[in-house]
């Protein structure tokens, strides 16, 4: 088994910079099932048959890069994080392809050329790929162009020019040609006569020195050539002619060299401080013959000294250097790869002395692939880029990159690969996704996503070789703060331990643990506090990050030996644990010991599923868990440590539908809500997902839930067994914002869904509806308009009207709890509103209940109104509250209810009214058993009154004023206490008439009196339910007490 570290996708975290700014938009709309795309061809990331076999790298994270096998030619503009691909212009130019060979110019990298498949042609374009141009080379027949060259850019006139050289191979006799890119430029033979041409390049300041190096072979050897350009009149004076006497020097360290016939590739690079009169350069050279020598080298001096470096590193496909002679650093990649990666060496020192060998290291994560590692620096020199390339698909052959040298690589896009998912795992605050994948073809792989919208770029984080095929993601619970995710191999891999990769830098880079297998199921308590469930219903803990699994194995079920189908981590130290046979066992002490809950979930010995187990949101407190097994309609059960002795079943109301679901994921929201996902397919009340925002309710009748799963596609469904031989939950849940976002795997389909839930927290804000006036002739109450702002994508509601701020007097009850259809929708969505008329009736209501209350109107035609069967008595306050029942999205899923709005409905002006002042109403005078708080006080309104003083006292003259307010309204509600079975008087007057000082006269006095305390009676008996304990202490407690009472008398 292969282990990678690997290295982050730094520019893929950047793309964020170029996404929607608000944090929900990536996914699609809210209360929808939205689909997140996975690593595939948008972007390049995935690219099937794709071989890279050469890259060009520029200024500004500038990338170009050629399949040699598909024939695609791409251009990056974020350092290979994704891809535009350019193929089509450069066919509609006339190149045959693949091509073969590609050079940038360095500091102006719209200037791009390309060699053509039979490496007789080369096409410029000046435009980053948007148009090609053929340079008409003259290629000799039986010549062909085995490397090319693009200088630094200069000015010529008002362009931007640079020099293209190639090399070509011609049975020993290639030769240097050189031109611009300039369209007054032709090809010039460079007098170079040294042998096949295998690689060449510029100098790095060539807009100074004007020097150009190649590496050639002849009959005898392989050599390198140093040449003088003289621009103006495209030639160059080569070696001896250019003062360097000791050229071409035969790239020999006490060995020989390939000759024209034995050399098989060559690749050249320079220090940028390069000077062609002291020159420092480096050389690669590759060949199959036996007893030839091949290696990296290093050239140095006007009288050239040639350093071979020692190690063990195999054939070298490519070189590059960074920086300057003394403080450069290298990477090497080789031409073999094995078990689908190929070997990189680097280092950061590669100039220890003249003729000293630096020290190479090979790479602890090297780049995936067959082979032919083809090594780019970066133009900044601080990430290295890698190619891989072979002859076969899905041979894992990609643009990988590194951030640590070339230590750590990391395959990064333009991958030839074919993947599955295994597994997700979304941040906790929804900022990233990992995903896991596997393949039958090679290492499986963890990916992430970042930036917005989530799943539009990835980065392949870890390439893993695993036995079964199968991974699954753990992150820590304090992932924000410690960045930690595990992944690790599941199943029986024929070993004693598994594979598991660690990270605790968000998957940027990644340490190699143990895990003791076959394993069932991880779990993480915090950075390095880890569970792992193995066969036999035992788990075993570690808090080394699986870096010693010190501790021994634990049996869960120590009274009936079961299999373990999942874990879970409520709270640090305690764990709860999912059986294969209906069962649950849990921890209090960091998995010391196991102990058993009786009755099997469902109470029903004869169900024996996998078992689905979580804790509820306030479980610190409440100590109450969810579980379910995979049972058609088994439920969703309920159950309180140290209360409860049977499961209760919490939702009945789902099962009773019948649809046969079966759960195979829980999960909580941080507020409270549970959410179920069940494996069957996607159609009517089957599949999808079931929500509750209060499964916690001491009341099984209220507990109320939504079926989630209208904007799924039929046959979508959320089943496990399809990648793993138990029921491992994929339903995952994350929070932004005060919102849940639900990830959960289509895995017959291979589709990741992302569904935002934001109205679990709270309901509409409710507008206020003031006081309603009142017909003074029927006593009805006048039209009351009830509004309130939509809540996200909502456009159905269930509204109340009620008596009470508890609600158990309603006036007004539009739909049941546990009823999905019938809502109620008002005319304009985005500004809801609907009211009550006049009366409180309307003729096109329809009350299919009959009676007194409206619980369910077939129709509504007029628009937005409401009401009941009665009428808003004058003279009374009442209560409002809405919730959201269904989305515009066609979900039907509900909010919590709004906060409770009150009106009151004002007194009417009497017809006759017996008195000049204000007229008093309620209490009525006289009146006996009011309550001694929240009492309500109202009195008929004078016309044209705007404020009224009120006065309650104990005495009828006032003088014991228990409260005086001044009010605009009718009524008044006393809040304080008052005391029982007492007189109090009350009395009324107008202060202002259309907002003008007039005080009136006093209303006549009215009196009322006080409910009477109630005392309940004291058993005279003790209840059967008294622990027998009890009666020994209150027998020994009459012994003591006779015993005080003799000795008080003695003395």
């Amino acid at each position: 088994m292969k282990y990678w570290l690997g290295f982050a996708v730094v520019a893929i975290i950047s793309l964020s910079l170029f996404l929607s700014p608000a944090s929900g938009e990536g996914l699609g709309l809210p209360l929808k099932w939205n689909v997140v795309e996975t690593p595939g061809r948008r972007g390049c990331i995935i690219m099937l048959n794709s071989e890279v076999g050469r890259i060009a790298v520029g200024r500004g994270g500038v990338i170009y890069a050629i399949d040699s096998r598909v024939g695609g030619v791409y251009r990056s503009e974020n350092g290979g994080s994704t891809w535009a691909e350019i193929t089509a212009n450069l066919v509609a130019a006339g190149a045959d392809l693949p091509a073969q060979e590609v050079a940038v110019c360095p500091d102006r990298p719209s200037i791009v050329a390309v060699v053509d498949k039979d490496r007789k042609k080369v096409y410029v374009s000046k435009d980053s790929g948007a148009t090609w141009d053929d340079t008409a080379f003259p290629a000799p027949a039986t010549a062909d162009i085995r490397c090319i060259a693009l200088s630094v850019y200069r000015m010529s006139g008002d362009e931007y020019v640079c020099d293209i050289a190639v090399g070509t191979r011609d049975g020993g006799n290639g030769r240097v040609y050189v031109r611009s890119t300039s369209a007054f430029s032709s090809w010039q033979e460079q007098g170079l006569n040294q042998g096949d041409v295998w690689a060449l390049k510029f100098s790095p300041t060539y807009s100074l020195d004007s020097a150009i190096v190649a590496v050639s072979a002849n009959v005898t050897d392989t050599r390198l050539s140093i040449g003088r350009r003289d621009i103006a009149n495209n030639a160059t004076n080569w070696n001896t002619a250019a003062g360097l006497t000791g050229y071409p020097v035969a790239l020999e360290d006490g060995g020989t060299s390939p000759n024209k016939d034995q050399i098989l590739g060559a690749d050249v690079d320079m220090p940028a401080d390069f000077n062609p009169m002291r020159p420092c350069v480096y050389v690669s050279t590759d060949s199959t013959t036996g007893g030839v020598q091949i290696g990296i080298y290093r050239i140095e001096g006007v009288s050239p000294t040639v350093t071979r470096f020692s190690g063990s590193y195999g054939r070298i496909h490519s070189i590059s250097h960074y920086g300057r002679k003394e403080q450069g650093r290298l990477v090497a990649g080789e031409v073999l790869g094995a078990d689908f990666r190929v070997k990189v060496w680097w280092t950061d020192s590669v100039y220890p002395g003249p003729g000293l060998s630096p020290s190479l290291r090979e790479a602890t994560q090297p780049p995936t692939g067959p082979g032919n590692a083809f090594v780019r620096w970066s133009y900044d020199g601080t990430v290295a880029y890698c190619g891989t390339s072979g002859t076969t698909a899905n041979d894992e052959s990609a643009f990988s990159v590194s951030y640590e040298y070339g230590d750590t690589w990391q395959q990064l896009s333009l991958i030839d690969t074919t993947i599955n998912i295994s597994d997700i795992a979304p941040a906790p605050d929804s900022k990233s996704l990992f995903l896991a994948s596997y393949t039958p073809y090679g290492p499986e792989g963890v990916w992430r996503s970042a930036g917005e919208p989530l799943g539009h770029y990835w980065g392949r984080v870890l390439s893993m070789e695993t036995t079964t095929d199968r991974l699954i993601l753990r992150l820590s619970p304090h992932y924000q703060d410690d960045y930690t995710v595990y992944a690790v191999e599941v199943g029986d891999s024929g070993s004693q331990y598994n594979n598991m990769a660690v990270s605790y830098t968000r998957g940027n880079t990644w340490y190699h643990r143990p895990v003791p297998g076959p394993v069932i199921d991880f779990a993480v308590e915090d950075r390095d506090t880890i569970y792992v469930a193995l066969p036999g219903g035992k788990v075993r803990k570690d808090t080394t990050g699986g870096a010693t699994w010190a501790r021994p194995e634990v049996t869960c079920f120590p009274d009936c030996v079961s299999e373990i189908n999942m874990l879970s981590v409520p709270v640090a130290g305690h764990v709860l644990v999912g059986s294969r046979r209906g069962r649950v066992a849990y921890s209090t002490d960091g998995g010391e010991t196991f102990a058993e809950i009786g009755p099997i979930v469902g109470n029903d010995r004869n169900r024996l599923g996998d078992v689905q187990v979580v804790a509820d949101a306030r479980y610190k407190t409440n100590r109450t868990i969810y579980a379910s097994d995979n049972a058609a309609d088994g439920g969703i059960w309920r159950w309180t440590f140290g209360m409860s002795r049977r499961w209760e079943q919490i939702d009945r109301v789902v099962t009773d539908l019948g649809a046969r679901r079966r759960v195979v994921g829980m999960v909580v929201g941080q507020e409270g809500t549970l959410y179920a996902a069940s494996s069957e397919n996607v159609t009517g009340y089957s599949g999808g997902v079931t929500r509750s925002l209060n499964p916690s309710h001491r009341e099984l009748t209220q507990i109320e839930w939504d079926i989630v799963n209208r904007t799924l596609p039929v046959g979508a469904a959320f089943n496990p067994l399809v990648v793993f031989n138990h029921n491992l939950p994929h339903l995952k849940v994350s929070n932004e914002g005060g919102r849940n976002i639900l990830w959960a795997v289509d895995t017959a389909n291979q589709v990741i869904y992302a569904f935002e839930d934001n109205i679990c927290r709270s309901g509409p804000v409710t507008l206020p509806t003031g006081e309603i006036g009142c017909d003074p002739v029927s006593g009805r109450a006048e039209e009351v308009n009830f509004c309130w702002e939509q809540l996200s994508l909502a456009d159905g509601y269930d509204i109340e009207v009620a008596k009470d701020k508890n609600f158990t007097i309603r006036v007004l009850d539009w739909i049941g709890e546990h009823t999905w259809e019938g809502f109620l929708f008002p005319v304009d969505v985005t500004r809801p509103c609907v009211f009550f008329p006049a009366g409180g009736s309307t003729a096109n209501l329809v009350d299919r209940q009959g009676g007194s209350k409206l619980t369910r109107p077939a129709y509504v035609t007029e628009g937005s109104a409401i009401a009941a069967a009665g009428q808003l008595e004058c003279g009374h306050t009442y209560y409002w509250r809405v919730r959201v029942r269904h989305a515009a999205t066609t979900e039907t899923i509900r909010s919590p209810w709004s906060e409770v709005k009150s009106f009151t409905v004002r007194a009417g002006l009497p017809v006759e009214a017996p008195y000049h002042s204000a007229q008093p109403l309620a209490p009525a005078n006289g009146a006996t058993g009011c309550p001694i708080t929240s009492l309500s006080f109202s009195w008929a309104p004078l016309p044209n009154a705007t404020k009224y003083e009120f006065v309650l006292a104990e005495d009828a003259d006032f003088s014991r004023v228990v409260s005086s307010v001044v009010t605009a309204g009718t009524t008044y509600s006393y809040e304080g206490w008052l005391k029982f079975d007492s007189v109090y008087f009350w009395r009324v007057r107008a202060l202002e008439v259309n907002g003008r000082p007039a005080p009136g006269d006093w209303s006549p006095v009215f009196c009322f009196q006080t409910e009477t305390l109630e005392l309940v009676a004291v058993p005279t008996s003790v209840p059967s339910a008294v622990p027998p304990w009890a009666y020994v202490v209150i027998a020994l407690g009459c012994v003591l007490i006779a015993a005080t009472a003799s000795l008080f008398f003695l003395c």
